[in-house]
Order: C-alpha cells, then structure tokens, then sequence
C-alpha cells in the first residue's frame, strides 16, 4: 500500500462532488432536528446508494481550512476499489459521524508541521440473501497521544445509552 501525501489541489478537485454531499449533509441536519427522536433511539435511516468516493471528498473538504490553519499534512490510502465502490445506506448519517471523528483527530493532532491520516480497509465480503455485504475499516490517526478519553468515554457512554434505550423497548 502506498501512502500518498496529498496537495491542495487534488482535493479542491475532488471538492465539486464533495460540495453538493455537504449540501446535501446541511439540509438533512437541518431537516432532522428531531432531538427527542435522536434522543429516544428513534432515529430513520435513508436507504439509498452512494459511491463512497463522495463521502471521503465530503469529509475531508470538511476539515481543509483547519489543516492549513494547523499547518497539517493529510496522508490518505483510500484503494480506488473503494473511492469507486457503490454502497446502499444513509450517506449523510454515515458522512456525519465520520466528519465528527475526522474534525476530533485534527483538532486533536500536534501542529505544526503534523499530520493527519485516513485510512480505509476493505474487509470481508458476504453475500447473504442476495446482498453482498462488505466490512469496511476507516482508520483515522495522528502523531499525538490520541483523542482524550474524556471524549472517548463521552462517546462510548452515548453509544451505551442508545443501546440500553433500544434494548428496553
């Protein structure tokens, strides 16, 4: 695998598509601020498909001005078998927590002169009742000590307590 340091320039390319699944991010936030549903585990998931491609562009055009401010190199190793991969889900719900955790490590990596990396691995193909399944692995890292388990544990609590809310219903 190689790790390609990237410029500028190629994400300004790849921001077109990245700019219109932003767009699309904004309204849905927007459209969805049912709080007590989020909050009571009752959240609708939109099923549709998606090229995953667009979410990356999405998430790191998200984070590009805070990297320069930062002064930050982004290192990315996206195989094009998954930038080019279409996939059925909820783009923008998969787009926000990614876009989350990808703003964490960069306001949580050291500057200047750091990096931030991402990573996504293929992983084990299924095929299951007609649909083929795949495990995708998106790693996201820095230099530093990591993300602080203040914020870690924040996460984890939340995802618990989701969990406990669906399980008693």
């Amino acid at each position: 695998m190689l790790v390609v340091r990237s410029g500028m320039q190629q994400w300004k390319e790849a921001a077109s598509g990245g700019s219109e699944a932003c767009e699309k991010q904004i309204l849905s936030v927007i459209d969805n601020m049912d709080f007590g549903g989020i909050e009571d585990g009752k959240v609708e998931l939109s099923m549709e498909q998606f090229i995953l491609g667009n979410v990356v562009d999405a998430i790191v055009s998200q984070v590009m001005i805070l990297l320069k401010e930062k002064n930050l190199q982004l290192l990315h190793d996206i195989p094009d078998q998954i930038k080019t991969l279409a996939v059925y889900g909820d783009q923008i719900k998969l787009q926000c927590v990614l876009s989350d955790f990808l703003l964490s490590v960069v306001h949580h990596a050291p500057s200047p002169d750091g990096w931030v990396e991402i990573k996504v691995l293929p992983g084990l193909k299924l095929i299951q009742d007609g649909n083929e399944l795949i495990h995708l692995q998106f790693r996201m890292a820095h230099p530093g000590q990591g993300l602080p388990a203040a914020l870690v544990m924040t996460c984890l609590k939340e995802e618990i307590h989701g969990q406990h809310k669906k399980e008693s219903r």
